[in-house]
């Protein structure tokens, strides 16, 4: 392993390799706010596994090559990079959306439409009475959602946070 990072494709290697752990570490640390322990357990032996082979051979040549330590920093930029963008299209988790509208009766049919469950209430805001539907859903399907509501109002506030479980009730899968 040594020779392989002395050579001229070491410091590609170690850059690759970050560009492996890293993403891991990401994927890891959203599995963690979800309570999902197992598949944590898995990625967090792997993550490690491989950060500890990166590291101790890279402290073992390090000397002989600066651009290791470039690859290893770059490796780790891209790393975070690509596990961000990684994330984003497994669209992990579940989100709570709240809509604040004119048509909370309408925004709520439509998305039920939809399969997404929605809960209406009625409130007061600055400007006087608005609506406000609820609604849990799978996060991937959140830019669906948004969609629908913006279809019935295109002023319609849209609130999207993520959230840590749900017990019962009706959550959308994706389709």
């Amino acid at each position: 392993m040594l020779e392989l990072l002395t050579g001229p494709f070491g410091p590609l290697l170690v850059f690759v390799a970050r560009l492996i752990d890293v993403p891991l570490a990401t994927v890891r640390t959203i599995l963690i706010s979800r309570g999902d322990r197992w598949t944590v357990t898995l990625i967090a032996f792997f993550e490690s596994l491989a950060w500890l082979v990166v590291v101790s051979a890279v402290i073992a040549v390090v000397g002989s090559s600066p651009w290791l330590m470039v690859a290893y920093a770059g490796g780790f930029a891209a790393g975070n990079y690509a596990g961000m963008t990684l994330e984003r299209r497994l669209g992990l988790g579940v989100v709570s959306v709240f809509v604040l509208t004119r048509s909370g009766v309408e925004v709520a049919e439509a998305l039920r439409d939809e399969g997404f469950g929605a809960t209406e209430f009625v409130g007061a805001g600055r400007d006087g009475r608005t609506e406000m539907v609820m609604s849990v859903m799978g996060r991937r399907r959140a830019a669906d959602a948004e969609r629908i509501i913006h279809t019935w109002d295109p002023d319609a506030v849209v609130v999207a946070t993520q959230t840590a479980g749900v017990r019962n009730g009706v959550v959308s899968k994706r389709k």
